[in-house]
């Protein structure tokens, strides 16, 4: 004999004179429990059993099943599998009755004060997971509840099924209250789970607001809310979003670098470029014109450092200290330190013969001040004036975040590392790791003296002092 169940693959072939045996001590295991007696491991097995393959429904086994979850938590998911087997052949008989009594019986032990916590969530998700849950006696219960909950300011597991109940039930979701479920919510997973339903309130919204919301959870930096925001961007064709900064949105939308293509066409002999070489009245063929004088070019890298870590570099663990006259940095990691380079080796020079400073460089600089002082000093217009100072030329907004996100690339080239150095904050840029200013500039006690030297204090040891 062999049992068919919807939540496993075929059970294993027993003989029915086994299963008869289990299905006649159900009854009994049943009885013990509701009169408080003790029940042995093995008949909660052969209950769960029991549970899990037998397929005759009965209504009131199925009532006295319900009354029995206070009495035995253990039990609630076997016993609501089992329910929501018998009410979808309800269904499918048009029993509409006794699925309206079953509902109503799951109701008043939901609402038992000594119900667990978990027994109610389950009980709760099986109501609200059938649209014929409206119609019967408890429907203005389940709104009340619903409406409820979703007030609340706390965040539950409940909140994402009274959700998924106002989506299967085809009702217009309160953009808000999605919002304050994310804005409360202590976990990535947690705000990815209320961000999927976005794509139901957004129904209502306009445009541009969508896709604040939507560039948002693309540019974060956790995979879980990268892959609702690219969920979230695939539905909604309207929105047109180039420039992704999250790593996982990034690769699943393949939203990478744009790479030149080249051209498709094979070169025959006759497109190769000959070069000869003229001996008294012979040709000689060469390869190309520096082998005649012997020379083989190499083109060299712009970055000549090659910088080694323990692990993927994680950007909280990186700090930068600028040495005094900018142009060197010491690059420190997890608190060791890993190399003092200068900013030509790390490739941030405009030009090659003089080698002076580029943007980034400037860019570089300029954040390691404000963030010794103020990071929320660092916003687009501030920096346009200061990299205006640093690099004696006129600057627009444009160079700005054109410099940023040249300079953000550069430091993912150095570290070997595709994830993003700086936040996803859009009114400041906010680098995550550590980047120290000049010694003199890290003494903010020489401020306090009104730009002065404070003779007080001995600097000999600056190392010492500014650790």
């Amino acid at each position: 004999m062999r049992f068919l169940s919807e939540y496993d693959e075929d059970t294993p072939e027993i003989p029915e004179d086994d299963f008869t045996r289990v299905q006649n001590n159900v009854p009994y295991t049943i009885s013990a429990i509701e009169n408080g007696e003790k029940i042995e491991k093995i008949q909660l097995q052969e209950l769960k059993y029991f549970l899990k393959i037998d397929t005759t429904y009965d209504t009131d086994f199925i009532i006295k099943l319900i009354n029995m979850i206070p009495l035995r938590p253990s039990l609630t998911i076997p016993i609501v599998k089992y329910i929501s087997d018998c009410r979808g052949l309800l269904d499918w008989l048009n029993s509409e009755n006794d699925t309206h009594l079953v509902d109503f019986v799951l109701w008043e032990t939901y609402k038992k004060e000594e119900l667990s916590e978990w027994s109610k969530f389950w009980i709760f998700k099986l109501l609200i997971s059938n649209k014929d849950v409206l119609g019967g006696a408890i429907d203005i219960d389940i709104e009340k509840e619903v409406e409820e909950i979703l007030s609340s300011k706390n965040n539950t597991i409940f909140k994402i099924v009274c959700f998924y109940y106002q989506a299967i039930q085809n009702r217009e979701i309160d953009i808000n209250q999605v919002k304050q479920s994310i804005d409360n919510s202590k976990t990535d997973i947690e705000k990815s789970l209320y961000s999927f339903f976005l794509l139901n309130a957004f129904q209502k919204s306009r445009v541009p607001f969508i896709k604040n919301i939507i560039e948002k959870l693309l540019n974060n930096n956790s995979h879980e809310i990268n892959l609702i925001g690219s969920y979230l961007f695939k539905n909604k064709p309207k929105i047109k979003i180039d420039d992704v900064e999250g790593e996982f949105s990034g690769y699943l939308l393949k939203k990478h670098k744009k790479v030149k293509r080249t051209s498709n066409k094979i070169k025959t002999i006759s497109d190769k470029q000959n070069y000869f070489m003229i001996r008294s009245e012979n040709l000689i063929p060469v390869e190309s014109p520096t082998t005649i004088l012997g020379v083989s070019r190499v083109r060299k890298n712009k970055c000549a450092v090659d910088l080694n870590f323990p692990e993927i570099v994680k950007w909280d663990k990186v700090l930068l200290k600028l040495k005094d006259g900018l142009q060197d940095v010491e690059i420190w990691y997890d608190n060791k330190h890993i190399r003092t380079v200068d900013y030509v080796e790390l490739g941030f020079s405009a030009t090659k013969k003089e080698h002076k400073p580029d943007m980034k460089w400037h860019f570089l600089c300029i954040l390691s001040i404000l963030q010794n002082e103020d990071i929320r000093q660092a916003t687009p217009n501030n920096l346009m004036s200061m990299l205006a100072k640093y690099s004696n030329r006129s600057t627009k907004i444009g160079t700005v975040h054109q410099t940023k996100k040249i300079l953000s690339n550069k430091l993912r080239e150095l570290f070997g590392t595709s994830n993003n150095p700086f936040t996803a904050n859009k009114k400041y840029y906010e680098p995550i790791f550590k980047i120290l200013p000049e010694s003199l500039m890290r003494q903010k006690e020489l401020w306090k003296q009104g730009g002065k030297l404070n003779e007080n204090i001995d600097y000999g040891n600056s190392e010492e002092y500014l650790s």
